[in-house]
């Protein structure tokens, strides 16, 4: 083989060995995914499409916010949720109450009405995990309260 050849070959095998089709992509080792609000769409569908947009696997959904007070607990909205999520593919990861922050779970008897009713819209969702945002000097108090309810 002539050195004219010899550099035409390698050029067509470096070619295609920088061509992305020549490689499949490695499959991640970690999930990634972020809060709703974090992504600046508090249960809002379109959080799943910004999701996808910059590369996340999965959104942790707001359970309600203090403009939806009662959040996933209404149909519409929980079907609004799983539509995107199938739509887009992002994985609904799981679910947060942050609205628990701001309304205190020892004095709101509503904040104990939003705890049990995030797991029917967990369960609604294929969801297992529930985040609980407690001030934190009511944290363990109110994990205590929860745990034993369960």
């Amino acid at each position: 083989m002539n050195r004219r050849a010899m550099i035409r070959k390698s050029a067509w095998l470096v070619a295609a060995a920088a061509s992305p089709d020549a490689w499949p992509l490695p499959v991640p080792q970690f999930q990634l995914g972020a809060c709703d609000w974090s992504v600046g769409k508090s249960l809002n569908p379109e959080a799943f499409d910004r999701a996808k947009q910059i590369g996340l696997q999965g959104i942790q959904v707001s359970y309600n916010t203090s403009k939806i007070p009662d959040g996933l607990s209404v149909a519409d909205t929980l079907q609004s949720i799983k539509a995107a999520a199938e739509r887009t593919g992002v994985k609904v990861s799981s679910l947060a109450i942050g609205e628990l922050n701001r309304v205190p779970y020892k004095s709101a008897e509503i904040a104990e009405h939003w705890v049990w009713n995030s797991v029917d819209a967990a369960a609604g969702l294929g969801v297992k995990v529930v985040c609980l945002l407690f001030s934190p000097t009511e944290t363990f108090e109110m994990m205590k309260r929860v745990r034993k309810r369960l």
